[in-house]
């Protein structure tokens, strides 16, 4: 499945990282939006963590107006890092990705084939 033309060139990389990892009918069209949101959050949260990086070689703890102002963004940007981390979490859920989801889907899936087709017995 080739990446949506409204993604930008990096957020094409982590669409093919994602989607050619998988067999090719794995993703259906119904995922599609799901899957973009979920790579242009990957990709969002890797810029931020990049900039995290950065000011991690700062001094955070200083009494001066400059560290001050680091460590103000220092923990915007943590913030922003920990709602990341958690959409991409809640859009792998959706798309099953995750382990948790998978183990529900295998258990669901056993649960149906375990399941008689046929009528009660108060009922034939």
């Amino acid at each position: 499945m080739p990446p949506p033309a409204e993604l930008n060139a990096e957020e094409a990389q982590y669409w093919h990282a994602l989607v050619d990892a998988f067999p090719g009918q794995r993703f259906g069209a119904d995922d599609r939006v799901l899957l973009i949101e979920l790579v242009r959050h990957q990709h969002l949260s890797h810029r931020v963590n990049v900039e995290l990086d950065g000011l991690r070689q700062l001094n955070l703890t200083g009494t001066t107006a400059r560290d001050s102002k680091a460590r103000a963004m220092f923990m915007e940007l943590a913030s922003i890092a920990r709602d990341e981390a958690r959409l991409i979490a809640a859009l792998a859920t959706k798309l099953r990705l995750a382990t948790q989801s998978n183990v529900r889907k295998i258990v669901a899936e056993r649960e149906r084939a375990r399941t008689t087709t046929r009528p009660p017995p108060w009922e034939t």
